[in-house]
């Protein structure tokens, strides 16, 4: 993604060093090994990312930095939430969820919709007797087969550490992976990410066909979505113990031994300008992290009506 040197000694772990914690969406990492540039110098002499109302903050300052000094630029944001299959939602009688915060499911309430989206052969609830547990023909929610899934609700139950520590071992945070377990093993709402592979589809496909009612995935996954024919609609995430979601995106950062510095910083540059990062979030795959993009003109160039269908004029960013 950058211009840098090569060397046969240092630059094949390095190279793996750096996808490792670009994936884990912090520069820290690759500033504690010396991999990357300190970009603080360079990028005073922009006016853009160092304005304070550039980017929004206090997230970008807190993603990019270590003690006080840049080294990295976020790309954008992304974010989980709900995504549900409109006609199956009103043919069972379940208001939507909403995309208003403040109006959140309770994690209770996403269970009860789950009794009663999840249909055997006959349209039987689990409240039905004789009800099929063993021949479910729509579920209510399905998910992808990543521990992101898990993540999702762990930061509703749960405060990580600002130390860079996760806090997955936290009481909270191991009760939230239990919670969404038993979302198919006590609840039998969901089913074992085996059934997509054996019906030889994902879970994207699965809401379109109408083989699952909800499923919970990145607003990454809405430049898909869009493509496929049905109805569909967006909501945050259920609460399990107060309103939140997961914020992330990976940033871009200049090699450390680069012998092209130069070179390097114009691609950055780039690489967090307006112009980039519009036609990402048009096709759906981005959220804009440019507060420019987030003003009612801004909106405009970005928000797509083929892909951004819903809600678009009460369109949020809620940053945890």
């Amino acid at each position: 993604m950058f211009p840098t040197s090569t060397t046969p000694s240092s630059r094949p772990p390095l190279a793996a060093t750096q996808r490792r914690c670009l994936l884990g969406h912090e520069p820290a990492g690759l500033r504690a090994i010396g991999a990357v540039k300190d970009i603080t110098e360079l990028g005073e002499q922009r006016s853009d990312p160092w304005r304070p109302d550039y980017f929004l903050q206090p997230q970008e300052t807190e993603r990019a930095t270590v003690n006080g000094k840049w080294f990295g630029i976020g790309s954008c944001w992304v974010a989980p939430h709900i995504y549900y299959n409109t006609d199956l939602l009103a043919e069972a009688g379940v208001d939507p969820p909403s995309s208003d915060p403040a109006q959140a499911w309770t994690w209770d309430q996403f269970l009860e919709t789950g009794r009663l989206l999840t249909l055997d052969p006959r349209d039987a609830t689990q409240a039905t007797k004789g009800f099929d547990i063993n021949n479910v023909r729509q579920w209510e929610a399905g998910r992808p087969t990543s521990s992101r899934f898990q993540q999702r609700f762990i930061r509703t139950a749960a405060t990580p550490g600002t130390d860079y520590t996760s806090g997955w071992g936290m009481p909270e945070s191991v009760a939230a992976i239990q919670q969404v377990a038993d979302l198919q093993l006590v609840h039998q709402i969901a089913p074992v990410p085996a059934a997509f592979e054996q019906m030889g589809m994902d879970a994207w496909t699965a809401l379109a066909t109408g083989n699952v009612a909800i499923i919970i995935d990145g607003s990454w996954a809405l430049q898909d979505i869009s493509k496929l024919d049905f109805a569909f609609g967006c909501g945050v995430l259920p609460v399990l113990a107060e309103p939140a979601t997961v914020m992330l995106a990976h940033c871009h950062v200049i090699s450390a031994d680069t012998d092209q510095p130069e070179a390097s910083w114009s691609l950055l540059q780039y690489l967090s300008s307006n112009e980039y990062q519009l036609g990402l979030c048009q096709a759906g795959l981005w959220l804009p992290s440019h507060t420019s993009l987030l003003s009612e003109e801004g909106q405009a160039e970005w928000l797509t009506p083929d892909v951004h269908r819903k809600d678009t004029d009460r369109l949020r960013l809620t940053m945890c």
